[in-house]
Order: C-alpha cells, then structure tokens, then sequence
C-alpha cells in the first residue's frame, strides 16, 4: 500500500487501520477526561476486582 492509497473495506489490512485509530481515540479521550477531572489516565491496572460495590436487590 502507497501513501497515496485509501484505505477502504477492501484493504486487507482495514481491521487493523481501524483497530489503531479506535485505539488513538480512546487513549485521546481517556486522557481528556482524566484531565478534567484531575486524576490519572491510567492507574497501571489498579482496579478493585472483588465486586464488593456490586449491590443486588433480593
């Protein structure tokens, strides 16, 4: 693929065109908001997993 070529359906390699610019504008987006509300992007995977704050009705 040229530089002068457009990525279409077509192209073999659309999925990962896609892949990376769906990527870039998370990342983009994830830092915008991080940044408006004054905390860190990426937190290098702190997450709670233990489900604790998941509240059922019985």
């Amino acid at each position: 693929m040229s530089a002068g070529t457009p990525v279409t359906a077509d192209t073999p390699d659309a999925w990962l065109v896609r892949d990376l610019a769906t990527a870039v504008a998370g990342t983009w987006f994830a830092a915008g908001a991080a940044a408006r509300w004054g905390r860190p992007p990426f937190r290098g995977g702190a997450v709670n997993m233990d489900a604790s704050h998941i509240k059922l009705a019985v």
